[in-house]
């Protein structure tokens, strides 16, 4: 998929400027890693909002994992509630796959690497721990893992 700009071919037409700027090559899997990070940023955004307001975490199946999961003592490092993290993880992961380089393609990858490593932490919690499965975080952690494949 080849994109030209904001305005398609005809963006040096309108806007001169953009005559001088080169077309941008979009691969198949630049759209499959942003998607993914959006994904991960609304399951982060979702849990975010029910962390802060104190509120349950709607689990599948009636499960109340989500909900212990939450108010257990791995859910927040210093009083900041994990999902914050996400939020933050999963924006550079969106950042660094809309900047075309090389650069940024590595930092997304390390990124997703510890996101993976951090998952697979909260995960064991979880099982060996806890003893409650969190079905969002294990979305968010399949999504992670999702981006390194």
């Amino acid at each position: 998929m080849v994109l030209y700009g904001p305005s398609g071919l005809n963006a040096g037409r309108w806007l001169p400027w953009m005559t001088s700027i080169s077309p941008i090559k979009t691969d198949k899997l630049t759209w499959l890693s942003r998607s993914l990070s959006l994904f991960g940023l609304a399951i982060s955004s979702y849990l975010a909002y029910v962390y802060l307001r104190h509120q349950a975490p709607v689990c599948l199946g009636g499960s109340r994992g989500c909900a212990t999961v939450e108010h257990s003592r791995y859910a927040r490092i210093d009083g900041i509630p994990l999902p914050l993290f996400g939020l933050a993880g999963y924006m550079m992961l969106f950042m660094s796959a809309c900047i075309h380089s090389q650069r940024a393609r590595t930092v997304g990858m390390i990124l997703a690497v510890f996101a993976v490593c951090m998952s697979m932490v909260l995960t064991y919690l979880e099982l060996e721990v806890i003893h409650a499965v969190c079905y969002w975080c294990v979305s968010s952690a399949m999504c992670a893992a999702a981006h390194v494949i």
